[in-house]
């Protein structure tokens, strides 16, 4: 390590972070011998709330699994360059429990998830999504109106961002749906959009919006202009409602407020310029 310019106590904290990876598996001690070292100098960093907050935050429990409302700029699991700053490490420790992913949100995005407390948790809402019972609702702020009704687009294979979707249906591509439920003007050229997830693809809501025109306030990756101060450092999109199955075929909705459009530049105000 040192002979890579990595002084102890920087190698220290890169293991810590899990930003060192030895023949293609992340090393938390350098104690052997590997053929390919890679280190990520620089880390990307992400801001966790207190532990006190993370619990707060936990707004249903059931036997096996929890729903959380997500801080917006933490990423759901571990990162290439950071397994210690996520919502998996950080709940678990605030629980005292280890928790068990079953979907995710955005790094930006913010809202409600589940999340299993047990393996037979993760298994059980794991059927549920696979057999599309649990019901997901977003709230999204745009700059422009969007039709009500279904949206249907198909996303173009690949993993790196942004996601492409396109109108006509390609054997190659994954269907996305959506339904517009509400669309109404809430002041300062903004417009709050009510979207009913039906497919779940990473960056779908994203993406669709844009393609018809209506890209999320501050989504500067699917062609949102407005760069965003400090005060408003991600996208205006959040899981506001979740419907779970419950018992007698009844569902249990678990809702949190919406986004507060006060939050983000208004789009008649100035441009920032660089």
């Amino acid at each position: 390590m040192l002979r890579a310019g990595v002084s102890p106590e920087e190698a220290e904290r890169l293991l810590w972070l899990g930003a060192i990876h030895g023949d293609g598996r992340r090393v938390t001690e350098l104690d052997g011998v590997v053929a390919y070292l890679r280190v990520h100098r620089a880390p990307r960093r992400y801001g966790l709330p207190e532990a006190s907050e993370w619990r707060e935050r936990v707004v249903f429990h059931g036997d096996d699994f929890l729903c959380l409302d997500k801080p917006f700029g933490v990423p759901m699991h571990a990162t290439i360059d950071n397994a210690r700053e996520n919502v998996l490490v950080a709940l678990g420790e605030a629980l005292g429990q280890r928790v068990y992913l079953t979907h995710r949100l955005d790094v930006g995005t913010e809202g409600l998830v589940l999340l299993a407390t047990t393996p037979r948790g993760q298994s059980m809402v794991n059927g549920w999504l696979s057999r599309r019972l649990v019901t997901k609702r977003y709230e999204a702020l745009t700059s422009a109106p969007v039709p009500l009704g279904p949206q249907v687009h198909w996303m173009l294979p690949g993993d790196r961002a942004p996601r492409i979707v396109v109108t006509e249906e390609r054997e190659d591509a994954d269907r996305c749906e959506l339904i517009v439920d509400g669309c109404e003007a809430c002041g300062r050229g903004l417009y709050r959009l009510r979207v009913s997830l039906l497919t779940g693809r990473t960056h779908q809501i994203r993406a669709q919006l844009a393609a018809v025109g209506a890209p999320i306030v501050g989504d500067a990756l699917y062609g949102h202009e407005r760069a965003l101060g400090a005060a408003a450092p991600r996208h205006a999109l959040a899981c506001v409602e979740l419907g779970l199955p419950g018992p007698a075929r009844r569902v249990v909705s678990i809702v949190r407020a919406g986004l507060d459009a006060t939050a983000w530049p208004s789009e008649s105000a100035p441009h920032a310029t660089t």
